[in-house]
């Protein structure tokens, strides 16, 4: 039996709304935007219009702010780099004078300048040439007549001048350790006042700041060998020369402190290297000369003495000296006893018959001529002058060889 199904009257009519005749046709257009965004109103436009407005015209006044105080601040610092560039000049121009009137030895001028020139700008250099300048006036003669308060005011101002400048070197290393001329300066100043030990002292400072300069070495090695502290001394002379210090003058003090310790054979390398730079100094001729006797190399030595008494015939140590070699030497071609008598004479006299090694000299002189009365006379008189002056051990030798002489007999 067949079944008839049937829907429900709501399912039914359901259905039928379903169906394309009750779908309700579609709306286009306004009305269908309408249903979904309805337009905003008058006000609200305005307001956002005016917002957008507001907004956008902060915007341009923060950039046109900003634009302003970046050109502000550019006028500021180019104002800036023009006032330090005109300073600097002027700095400069009154630096440039004081050397200007330094040359002309218009020394208090040239002080003024430098002084100017520290006013504008406050710098190391300057200081350095004020010290510079400052030391310079005070070693200036004044003319003070005869007038001895005149005289005094003079000293004590420059001591004054000096003093003031020993100042400005400190300044200078002050603002610029490393300033290695100023260290010099400041020293050399101080071994012209006798002031050995503070001098050493400034000398080690600039060690400690520049210890690759070679000057300063040197510089510290005279400062050391003024307070007769003479190994230092070499330590230094040797330290300048590894650092490639080789000018004649410091051969010279260098061979002439070899010389002092005894060290003949380093100390005559270092014055042949000195006399090839500069050969016509007596002092090194006289150096070299002595390295060389001390050596036995006898022949040398004479020609080099004999250099020197060219050009200072009196001198009294070459003169001593020569004549120990030809009353001593046991080369027969050497020897002269006769030379050596006339030498020694003429040495002791020029001392005034006071150094008892030139008075030792001619006693020996005597003795190698065979003029043994002559040579213990004079040897007394060596002897006692060396225990007036306290030197025990030329007392000594002076003493062993009288007794012999009083003996007739030779060393």
């Amino acid at each position: 039996m067949a079944v008839k199904l049937t829907r429900p009257k709501e399912l039914r009519m359901a259905t039928s709304s379903n169906s394309p005749e009750a779908v309700p046709p579609r709306t286009t257009g306004a009305a269908m935007g309408s249903d979904i965004d309805p337009p905003p109103s008058l006000p609200l436009r305005i307001f956002l219009i005016c917002a957008f407005l507001i907004t956008v015209a902060a915007y341009l006044a923060g950039r046109r702010s900003e634009a302003t105080g970046q050109d502000e601040a550019g006028r500021i610092q180019n104002m800036k780099v023009r006032r330090l560039y005109e300073n600097r000049q002027k700095y400069l121009a009154y630096t440039k004078a004081g050397f200007q009137e330094e040359n002309e030895k218009h020394g208090d001028l040239g002080v003024s300048s430098f002084r100017k020139a520290l006013v504008i700008q406050n710098t190391a250099e300057g200081h350095y040439n004020l010290g510079g300048a400052l030391l310079q006036l005070s070693t200036f003669k004044q003319e003070m007549g005869d007038d001895q308060f005149a005289a005094q005011r003079g000293a004590a101002l420059q001591q004054s001048y000096r003093a003031d400048a020993l100042k400005e070197f400190q300044a200078a290393v002050a603002l610029d350790p490393k300033l290695r001329d100023a260290y010099t300066s400041w020293g050399q100043a101080l071994m012209e006042e006798g002031k050995a030990e503070e001098a050493a002292r400034v000398y080690g400072q600039a060690i400690g700041q520049n210890p690759d300069y070679s000057l300063t070495h040197y510089k510290l090695a005279l400062a050391l060998e003024a307070q007769k502290k003479n190994a230092e001394a070499l330590e230094q002379f040797a330290q300048a020369a590894r650092l490639g210090l080789d000018d004649a003058d410091f051969r010279l003090r260098f061979g002439a402190a070899l010389n002092e310790e005894g060290q003949f054979a380093e100390a005559e390398t270092n014055l042949i290297r000195a006399a090839a730079m500069k050969a016509d100094l007596p002092t090194l001729q006289f150096q070299l000369a002595l390295a060389q006797q001390k050596q036995g190399k006898l022949t040398e030595a004479i020609a080099h003495y004999e250099t020197v008494l060219a050009r200072t015939p009196e001198e009294p140590d070459t003169l001593n000296n020569l004549a120990l070699i030809y009353a001593t030497a046991t080369n027969a071609e050497v020897r002269s006893p006769k030379m050596a008598e006339s030498l020694a004479t003429r040495a002791s006299t020029a001392a005034g018959d006071k150094n008892p090694r030139y008075l030792d000299t001619l006693a020996r002189s005597y003795a190698a001529e065979g003029d043994f009365t002559q040579a213990a006379l004079w040897e007394k008189k060596a002897m006692e002058r060396a225990g007036e002056l306290g030197d025990k051990g030329l007392e000594g030798e002076t003493a062993a060889r009288y007794a012999l002489y009083q003996q007739h007999k030779t060393e």
